[in-house]
């Protein structure tokens, strides 16, 4: 892909993805970028499944009202709680592991995007049910979904984007913004 920005400026929510497996050290590198995110106080909470088995994949996304087609495979982002609890304290466990996930989440769909794929994040599921169909132990909690594989169509619809300069401001609100400037 090659800049940063090209990469920014390219992912897209893909939906539809072709029938095609991703290879294992795609998935395994994916992972590996994600961790590089920041993380508050240092917690790293993330635990990383990475699900391609067709059968696993397809049991998900029966629960998972967000998922419309099936993926060749699945990210499962989790916290493990009692790290985030033991390291953060409650603010650890309630606040920053969520964050740190969010994070680690968009260095993966950056990833995929710089390696060819596209990625969906997807929060619509019961994390209780998905916990039992990857036999997650108690303190390991899914908090996200993201779905990956090759897109259907390279040629993907850029939704509409409020402009920057609306939302950005200097040194407090209504001091002065740049919605004339971006």
């Amino acid at each position: 892909m090659g800049t940063l920005q090209d990469c920014l400026h390219a992912r897209r929510s893909v939906r539809n993805f072709q029938d095609r497996p991703v290879p294992r050290d795609t998935l395994q590198g994916l992972a590996a970028d994600a961790v590089l995110a920041p993380s508050g106080s240092n917690i790293q909470p993330w635990e990383f499944i990475l699900v391609d088995d067709p059968e696993l994949v397809g049991s998900i996304v029966t629960y998972s009202p967000g998922i419309v087609h099936a993926p060749p495979c699945l990210a499962v982002i989790c916290s493990d709680q009692e790290r985030a609890l033991r390291k953060g304290g409650r603010l650890g466990k309630e606040q920053l592991a969520l964050m740190d996930i969010s994070m680690a989440a968009e260095n993966l769909m950056l990833s995929a995007v710089d390696r060819g794929l596209g990625s969906c994040a997807v929060k619509s599921f019961p994390p209780q049910v998905i916990q039992k169909l990857l036999g997650l132990p108690e303190n390991i909690w899914p908090e996200l979904i993201v779905t990956l594989g090759y897109p259907v169509s390279a040629r993907l619809r850029v939704p509409p984007k409020r402009p920057a300069g609306e939302m950005i401001h200097f040194n407090g609100w209504g001091e002065e913004d740049c919605a004339g400037l971006l």
